[in-house]
């Protein structure tokens, strides 16, 4: 999961990631990744924000396209992120 730290250069890596991935993948502007799994990523689509909140969207970027909403907000992300790992 990016931005959990940053060392070096107090830059989370999420910038790092989300800015590489704009370069090398077309990532849209309006997406912030947060973790990569190979192909795919999930993204913070800052472009729709609900209830004070913007959803988690996957991304794919070898065909370069935004994939289906699969959280209504970070807070769910990470929680189901979190359970995953103490299953």
């Amino acid at each position: 999961m990016y931005g959990a730290g940053a060392k070096e250069t107090n830059i989370p890596s999420c910038v790092k990631f989300t800015e590489k991935s704009r370069e090398d993948d077309n990532l849209p502007k309006e997406y912030v990744m947060v973790e990569e799994l190979g192909e795919l990523a999930y993204c913070i689509d800052t472009s729709i924000f609900r209830n004070n909140e913007c959803p988690i969207v996957s991304w794919d970027s070898i065909n370069e396209e935004v994939g289906e909403e699969k959280f209504d907000d970070f807070y769910k992300y990470l929680y189901y992120r979190l359970d995953e790992m103490l299953d």
